[in-house]
């Protein structure tokens, strides 16, 4: 047993190591007050569990092994792809939807016709921006995909909180009502929170992708033996999806635990106080600044309280530059490389 405690430790990343170590000295400081030795054994119990946990080897039952994955985003499908292969689990059985679903039209999605209508948008969306069309046409193979997958095989879920996932996963269970396969979610952005609290973080990860693939491995050993979703619960998740899907809106966010349709405007002000920050700075003063370092400010700033991607910042921009809120000075073949200028200088100050 003390060869396995070894390999476990050995496989703590520096953030879990943390967290074990302020466990312990805050139960060493607690104990110097108020000895509690049930208590004490509770929770060194719980820590060894933990490790035990997090070891590579540590056996799953077959069915387990077997699950097939349904991820959002190419980034979590690499990082769940090196954690399966760690302890020998089906890597080939993860399903991918690389379309973020936080913007854009939802409505009838799960038809062929629905999936055009987006495209068309995401597409417009896109103009000046450089992308893959591959990526762009693959949702309806990835529907397909996920539907193919056999009847009554176990699946795993993985949604964080962020209106990205959680639409996704609110899709996958609508495009999989009437199947008799077990469902189970596994949302890593609630122990990315838990743990960033422990240790006193104030941001933690709100996407999948921003996980480790240790961490991912780790949460599924831990919950994949778990209840699957219930008759309910799964309802739930059915009805959310038509809610959003029936909305016309073209942004979601995350917000007071579920997701919420908004004005394609929403993010107008982080963006617009962005480029005033920018233009405060004297290297940007009379020049101006790179439309692509305006997107990384802004997502930078927004990244603490809501997930957005690049190309729907992008977008808006170029909204506000024909609104007349900012002109381009220098002017490359691609907006996102152009020179920007806020035309009300008098806002500096705000």
């Amino acid at each position: 047993m003390y060869e396995k405690l070894v390999e476990a430790i050995d496989q703590l990343n520096e953030r879990e190591s943390k967290r074990m170590l302020l466990h312990l000295f805050r139960e060493a400081e607690m104990a110097e007050h108020d000895l509690d030795e049930q208590r004490l054994r509770s929770v060194f119990q719980r820590m060894y569990e933990d490790l035990l946990r997090l070891q590579p080897e540590q056996p799953l039952t077959e069915a387990a092994l077997n699950h097939w994955h349904i991820v959002f985003g190419d980034s979590v499908a690499g990082s769940l792809k090196v954690g399966l292969g760690s302890i020998h689990a089906r890597r080939e059985r993860i399903r991918v939807i690389t379309t973020d679903l936080s913007k854009g039209p939802l409505t009838h999605l799960d038809e062929a016709d629905g999936v055009r209508n987006r495209m068309a948008w995401i597409k417009e969306l896109m103009d000046g921006y450089p992308y893959d069309d591959d990526s762009i046409h693959s949702l309806a193979d990835q529907l397909d995909a996920i539907r193919a997958i056999p009847e009554r095989v176990p699946i795993t879920i993985w949604a964080s909180d962020n209106a990205w996932e959680q639409c996704g996963l609110d899709l996958v269970v609508y495009l999989l009502r009437g199947r008799m396969n077990p469902i189970h979610v596994i949302n890593p952005s609630v122990y990315e929170k838990q743990l960033s609290e422990e240790l006193g973080e104030e941001r933690h990860s709100a996407y999948s992708g921003e996980s480790p693939s240790e961490m991912l491995v780790m949460l599924f050993k831990k919950y994949a033996q778990n209840p699957p979703l219930n008759e309910n619960e799964r309802r739930q998740l059915e009805n959310e999806w038509q809610r959003l899907s029936d909305d016309s809106a073209v942004l979601r966010i995350w917000a007071d635990g579920r997701v919420q349709p908004v004005t394609r405007e929403y993010f107008d002000d982080d963006i617009l106080r962005c480029a005033r920050r920018l233009a405060r700075q004297e290297e940007y003063s009379r020049d101006g600044f790179l439309c692509l370092r305006l997107i990384g400010e802004v997502i930078g700033e927004v990244h603490e309280k809501q997930w957005v991607g690049d190309t729907f910042i992008y977008w808006r921009i170029k909204a506000l530059v024909d609104a007349g809120k900012m002109t381009v000075v220098k002017s490359p073949n691609k907006l996102m490389h152009q020179q920007l200028v806020l035309n009300n200088r008098s806002d500096l100050n705000d």
